[in-house]
């Protein structure tokens, strides 16, 4: 029973975690984020949203391997979970992207986290045959009292993340 009990906590983690960065997996992350956004919307809250992308990271596969590529994506989560609340959620979002909610933060607040893990970000070495080093872009906005649903919030966290990469990469972008 014991056995059974110890495989069934396993599957559910594996059920809603990235096996490889150990953040929430987009499923897990949405039902999450959904869940907040009606919580939000119900109390008047603050919700902000981030969509983190590593900036050229095809080149990082295509220059140094995808072992390395891996390294990048793990080391990258772990900068995003070091810079967030134990109240905010970070997810895999696909690929090289990925999402944060932040409860109870404006777009101000948002933004400080935002730029402190780019900063963050882009200080990160990778040693190797041929070191290198990486940048992300961000795109920070947050919750509408007349959003109808996270859609709307996702669509300009996305806009915001476009405009950032428009702007040279590396970069914070804000809709508020």
């Amino acid at each position: 029973e014991k056995e059974l009990t110890r495989l069934n906590i396993e599957l559910e983690r594996l059920a809603k975690e990235d096996s490889l960065t150990g953040l929430a997996n987009r499923r897990c992350f949405m039902e999450q984020f959904e869940s907040e956004f009606r919580r939000a919307a119900r109390y008047g809250s603050k919700l902000a949203m981030m969509i983190l992308d590593l900036d050229h990271f095809k080149k990082i596969n295509d220059t140094h391997g995808h072992q390395a590529g891996d390294r990048v994506l793990i080391g990258f989560a772990k900068e995003i979970s070091g810079h967030i609340r134990s109240s905010d959620m970070a997810g895999r979002y696909g690929g090289e992207e990925f999402c944060v909610f932040l409860p109870e933060a404006d777009i101000s607040q948002a933004e400080g986290v935002a730029e402190k893990l780019r900063t963050a970000v882009a200080e990160l070495r990778f040693d190797g045959e041929n070191p290198f080093s990486i940048t992300c872009s961000i795109g920070v906005t947050v919750m509408h009292p007349d959003d109808a649903d996270i859609a709307a919030v996702i669509r300009r966290a996305d806009e915001a993340l476009y405009e950032a990469k428009n702007s040279g990469r590396n970069r914070v972008g804000f809709r508020s």
